[in-house]
């Protein structure tokens, strides 16, 4: 891990900046949400494997009541997760597994509660367990460790509540500290996972970056635009958000190259995607769609806040100063996706909003 990664990490373990947690948010559950409810179901055998060392130490009824309580358990965790929506997105996912977590503390108590002689060892061991599947359920870290101290303070109360069940008042101090540290060790194990993953992500975004990227310009290749878009339409079609899309030109870019030479010409493309950069959020991907041609895709964003953004854009780049000493000025076709659009409808459509921007004088922004 870089120091540079490193500063793009806050202390609670996300990025600082919320469009590149957004975007990491989103490859993680595409990850693992195909996956996750296999694995609950594994931590739900767990949680009921761990009534088997109690059949031998109780009578049969403790036992069943200790399994009533554990279905009763899964049974709730179950309706949890159909109300949250079955992880559709990430921020489902989170509040779901979140809620689970800290429910737990409840219904484990609720077990502990059967048992006349409870054998505090074994408990021990069984929170330490616990803490560790919660530190290796994907979670937001600050939700693992929450959740984790949650089922801990439950059972530390518990167990001073019911010293009865202990004979040695060592066993208990020793049990205690063996759950402080598992918990700590895990803690920091989390901790340093998540930065690794996090520095690693950020590390392949800028090296994609690197790759997908126009030298002159800064702005994106066509060969990124195309994944890039695919995968902005079948977010929005999956998830009913907005999305928007502009393209550009600079008005009379011809005449400017004739008459000041193709390095200036450069110089003015350079200088309006410099514009273009600096005023679009790090989600907005700026792509140089020809010789002075650009596309803007605008994820999560409707046609109004789109049109806002590349008016100001225009205005940017028309009081900007230029080393040719004139005014530059640009015309926009801005339009937004609409239900059953491809790339190909949705460009085609920008576009004849560029050329009417075009027809009606230039430097306008045309939408639709």
């Amino acid at each position: 891990m870089n120091n540079f990664s490193r500063e793009q990490i806050s202390i609670f373990g996300s990025f600082k900046d919320k469009d590149l947690e957004l975007s990491y948010q989103m490859q993680t559950f595409s990850e693992f949400h195909k996956i996750v409810v296999s694995c609950v179901a594994g931590v739900f055998a767990l949680f009921l494997l761990f009534s088997l060392p109690e059949l031998a130490s109780s009578d049969f009824s403790g036992f069943i009541k200790d399994i009533s309580v554990r279905f009763s358990s899964i049974a709730f965790y179950i309706i949890i997760y159909y109300f949250f929506g079955r992880f559709k997105n990430y921020k489902s996912y989170i509040i779901t597994i979140t809620i689970l977590e800290f429910s737990f503390s409840l219904f484990y108590i609720l077990i502990l509660m059967q048992y006349a002689n409870m054998n505090f060892s074994i408990k021990c061991m069984d929170i330490i367990i616990l803490v560790t599947v919660f530190f290796v359920t994907p979670n937001k870290l600050a939700n693992s460790i929450f959740s984790a101290i949650t089922l801990i303070l439950s059972f530390t109360i518990f167990c001073l509540f019911n010293k009865a069940h202990f004979t040695q008042d060592s066993s208990y101090v020793a049990g205690s500290v063996h759950i402080v540290i598992a918990f700590s060790l895990n803690a920091f194990s989390s901790f340093r996972f998540n930065f690794y993953k996090r520095s690693q992500f950020y590390d392949n975004v800028m090296l994609q970056n690197l790759l997908n990227t126009d030298t002159l310009t800064g702005a994106f290749t066509r060969v990124k635009f195309d994944n890039e878009i695919k995968k902005q339409i079948a977010f929005s079609q999956q998830t009913g958000r907005k999305m928007s899309l502009a393209i550009f030109d600079i008005d009379n870019f011809k005449r400017i190259n004739d008459t000041y030479g193709h390095l200036e010409g450069d110089n003015v493309l350079s200088g309006i995607a410099n514009i273009v950069i600096e005023n679009l959020r790090l989600r907005d991907i700026l792509t140089r769609w020809g010789g002075e041609e650009f596309v803007i895709v605008f994820p999560c964003t409707g046609l109004a806040s789109a049109v806002k953004t590349a008016e100001r854009l225009r205005i940017k780049i028309s009081d900007a100063a230029f080393s040719i000493g004139e005014v530059v000025t640009c015309s926009f076709g801005v339009t937004e996706f609409k239900k059953g659009d491809t790339p190909v409808s949705l460009l085609r459509r920008a576009d004849n909003l560029l050329y009417e921007a075009k027809a009606s004088g230039k430097n306008v922004v045309c939408a639709n």
